[in-house]
């Protein structure tokens, strides 16, 4: 049997970072056993997933040679006796135009290796939300709205070079184009017992045991209210709140704080239309099991605590942001309460945060 390379690819927000961690953590012990999680390429600040080697193919401007690219990684693996793994979520941006792969896949000095390429999947409505909540940190500022739309247009969302993959169907029927390399896919496991280390490491590691590595490492925590209207704010104005604006965006995200932030009925309804028919075939020919893949189930928010992520990352949310905080006196502290805010302040407020959680016609 040849030397396997198991070439992690995502997607995003499906717990990367926790398995990119624990791979770290267990590098030492994984090589007794016999397999290499390289060095070359990693970033140690993301997690120290493979993410240089994964901007190199996608061509991402983040690259940087000095961190190791596809000939470094190459060269360490042929040097090894044993399987390796490569993990990062950019590789998801290849995923669409997977010739992009091809100095990996068809490196000479791999060609006596068999490339397993592993993709984990999670529901489209709760990969849309997290990713557009996570976005935001790394300085998105488009219009919730306008990011489902070209969701549900296109399949995939395009950020700068990067491409997140929703069209699971169309991934899995662009496969061909890996060959010799294999295509597995599994759901996203959660957060339950082990999560995606438990189901990573019993899918094709169950033989290895190893003493003193965490099985729970450090997960992304998803931002809070007012640290993602924070971002947005900033983000479409270009720089940082001022004291007054924080203000502002403290009072609002203080009236949603406990409250989830969700797509609305209509786009999750339209996310079902779009998506499920597809879902439906991938399990089908991927003996995945339909249940977090079934997006009717996912068509109808829980609760009526939501706020609706349409209408809090709007255009006129940093319109309303930047009035109040005009009205405000020069020394008001960044953390005021609604009930310390002058009272047409607080009105606004109140009126703006019950918009956020009404629902939109269905279309």
């Amino acid at each position: 049997m040849p030397y396997r390379i198991i070439l992690h690819c995502g997607l995003h927000k499906t717990g990367t970072t926790a398995l990119q961690h624990f791979l770290t953590a267990a590098t030492d012990g994984l090589r007794s056993a016999g397999v290499l999680v390289p060095s070359a390429g990693r970033i140690e600040r993301f997690g120290g997933g493979h993410h240089n080697i994964a901007w190199e193919l996608a061509r991402d401007r983040r690259f940087d040679r000095s961190l190791g690219g596809v000939a470094e990684l190459a060269e360490e693996i042929a040097a090894f006796s044993g399987d390796a793994i490569v993990s990062s979520e950019d590789f998801e941006s290849c995923l669409a135009a997977p010739a992009r792969l091809a100095p990996l896949l068809h490196h000479p000095k791999l060609q006596d290796r068999q490339f397993i390429v592993v993709l984990y999947l999670r529901d489209q409505i709760t990969y849309a939300e997290g990713l557009f909540i996570e976005n935001l940190g790394h300085g998105c500022g488009e219009e919730a709205a306008l990011v489902a739309q070209q969701i549900l247009t296109h399949g995939e969302l395009a950020v700068r070079e990067w491409r997140f993959q929703f069209d699971y169907d169309q991934i899995r029927r662009s496969a061909s184009a890996l060959a010799p390399a294999q295509l597995a896919l599994r759901a996203y496991p959660g957060s339950g017992t082990g999560g995606i280390v438990a189901d990573f490491m019993g899918w094709q590691f169950a033989h290895i045991a190893l003493s003193g590595t965490p099985v729970a490492p450090p997960v992304n925590e998803r931002w809070n209210a007012f640290q993602s209207l924070m971002m947005f704010y900033g983000n479409r104005i270009a720089r940082r709140p001022d004291d007054r604006e924080r203000a502002v965006i403290h009072l609002l995200a203080e009236q949603v704080a406990t409250a989830p932030l969700l797509l609305p009925p209509n786009l999750r309804h339209a996310f079902v239309a779009r998506f499920m028919q597809g879902n439906l075939l991938l399990c089908q020919a991927s003996g995945l099991a339909l249940g977090a893949f079934d997006l009717v189930a996912k068509g109808a928010a829980t609760g009526t605590d939501a706020a609706w992520i349409d209408r809090v990352f709007a255009f006129e949310t940093p319109v309303v942001i930047a009035g109040l905080a005009a009205m405000l006196p020069a020394d008001t502290p960044q953390h005021i309460t609604l009930e310390a805010a002058p009272a047409p302040v607080a009105a606004v407020v109140l009126g703006v945060v019950a918009a956020w959680r009404t629902e939109r016609a269905l279309l």
